[in-house]
């Protein structure tokens, strides 16, 4: 077994180059340690974001995009965004053999243990067995969620940063949906969990976005408002939330006199 920080063996990586925009515009390298994929200059990507506004285009920062257009539009918002990689990126595969990473990850003493279950609970990733798929094995179980996703990628970015890998973000391809089902996730009715592939920084590796979708300004701009409502409308939730909690963990022998008394016969 290589060690976490060994060096990638690129003498004889699987190689296939396609036109840019294609999925095959990139390199699977592989070795003892990790799988990874690296996308050529040139590869294209999408989001949706139905809150995305053109005059902000220059300082637009986002993480998380697919290969598919059609993904973009149907589960992330009718306003599709077209992303261009002004480099090469390299970006570890989770959904193939990460044994390096998970080396790491189950010794760091730089990640909190709680967070470090994120790549089984979230990811799918063997836990115990051995982490190489084989042919007929049945398809991880991903289960994305915000926040896991977002710590995932600082988990990622330190142990690029710890190991000198110079590792960008991650790339899965299609997983078994763990949201299947469940409403916790906008992901709930999907089979598949679409390809992903995730990035420590959009503006260090991508071009000005360009929007794709065919909507007049018009449709544009009612989108923009949907999703600022949206946004303000979870953004209370969360607030209230916060306040419930709060007042329940207040000390509980103040106001003891006004609480309700359990109802008895």
């Amino acid at each position: 077994m290589a060690s976490p920080g060994a060096a990638v063996v690129a003498q004889t990586p699987a190689l296939t180059v396609g036109t840019p925009g294609t999925i095959s515009s990139c390199k699977h390298l592989d070795n003892k340690a990790n799988t990874f994929h690296i996308f050529t200059a040139g590869h294209v990507v999408y989001r949706g974001d139905n809150s995305f506004n053109a005059n902000q285009a220059d300082n637009y920062q986002a993480q998380f995009f697919t290969p598919a257009k059609e993904v973009a539009e149907s589960q992330y918002g009718k306003l599709v965004l077209k992303f261009t990689l002004k480099k090469e990126v390299k970006l570890l595969r989770l959904d193939k053999n990460a044994e390096g990473f998970h080396d790491w990850l189950k010794t760091t003493k730089n990640v909190e243990d709680n967070d470090k279950t994120i790549l089984y609970k979230n990811f799918g990733y063997p836990e115990h067995n051995s982490p190489t798929v084989s042919a007929g094995e049945p398809l991880r179980s991903r289960f994305s969620q915000g926040a896991q996703d977002r710590k995932m990628l600082e988990i990622i970015k330190r142990y690029s940063d710890e190991t000198g890998q110079k590792i960008d973000g991650y790339y899965n391809s299609a997983m078994s949906n763990g949201a299947l089902g469940s409403m916790k996730t906008q992901h709930g009715d999907m089979p598949l969990f679409h390809a992903e592939l995730a990035v420590f920084s959009s503006k260090e590796v991508f071009n000005r976005p360009e929007t794709v979708s065919s909507l007049d300004p018009e449709q544009i701009k009612m989108l923009n408002q949907e999703a600022r409502l949206i946004s303000h409308t979870a953004e209370q939730k969360n607030k209230r939330r916060h306040t419930f909690s709060d007042s329940n963990t207040a000390d509980p022998t103040i106001h003891q006199s006004k609480r309700r008394r359990p109802f008895s016969l």
